[in-house]
Order: structure tokens, then sequence, then C-alpha cells
């Protein structure tokens, strides 16, 4: 090996020799043990909690149907009250009309609801959507 130029002395390199350095710091604590709560809730668990709130809210419910039907102002009919047409078709007036009386022959505009199982069906103040968003009332 040749000599090194007289521009680098020995005293200008760098020291090869190594010194002993402080042991490494311990490493870091253990994790806490898991905790006793789980991160999820299986499907079984979850099912058997809903069944359980379920049971309680219905244990718990002591309005009877009619009470709860006289609070949301909806009042049930008597099938003996409903008139019916020739054709067999059952109504019942919820506001008799301020009007003159209808003749036969002449136009008339009402407003209907046909209800089937307390589900609105049919109903003459609901519009009806078509092709691109539109609507058109009946």
């Amino acid at each position: 090996m040749p000599p090194p130029p007289p521009s680098m002395a020995p005293s200008a390199l760098p020291s090869r020799t190594f010194h002993r350095r402080h042991p490494l710091p311990s490493p870091a604590p253990p994790p806490p043990p898991p905790s006793t709560v789980p991160c999820c809730v299986s499907r079984r668990r979850a099912a058997a909690q809903l069944l359980l709130s379920a049971g309680l809210l219905t244990a718990v419910s002591s309005s009877s149907p009619p009470a709860l039907a006289a609070r949301r102002g909806r009042r049930t009919i008597a099938p003996e009250d409903y008139a019916s047409t020739p054709d067999g078709l059952k109504y019942y007036d919820l506001i008799e009309g301020k009007g003159p009386t209808a003749e036969k022959g002449s136009t008339v505009q009402v407003h209907f609801d046909c209800i089937y199982r307390s589900i609105t069906v049919v109903s003459s103040r609901e519009a009806k959507l078509l092709a691109g968003n539109r609507s058109i009332a009946q």
C-alpha cells in the first residue's frame, strides 16, 4: 500500500478505534394486558342484546293499542258505518262536502285515499313520479 499523500497526515484521518459506548437503553415496557372489554361484538351477542331490549320495551310499554291510535289522532271506523255503492265498493266520508249536491252527469272534484290494513295504497293527494324525476299529480 502506498503511503498517504502529504496533505493527509495520519493525524488528519479519522480515528478507527472504537470506544466502548454506553449500553443501549432497555426496550420499551411490555404493553398492558388486554382489557376485559372486547373490541368487537359478535353477531350472536348483538342479536341477543337486541332481543333482550325488544323484550324489555314490550314488557314496559303499558299503553294499549286504542290509546296509541287516539294519541296519533286516528280514529277507527266501524265496518257498519261504511256506505256501499251498487257495485259493492265501500266508502266512508271523513269530511262532508260544502258545495251543492252533485247531480247525475255533472263533473265533480274529489280527493280520495285508498287504505288497506292501515297503509295508504292510493291517494289523490300524492304526486306520481315519472321518468327523469318529474312528478305529476293525479
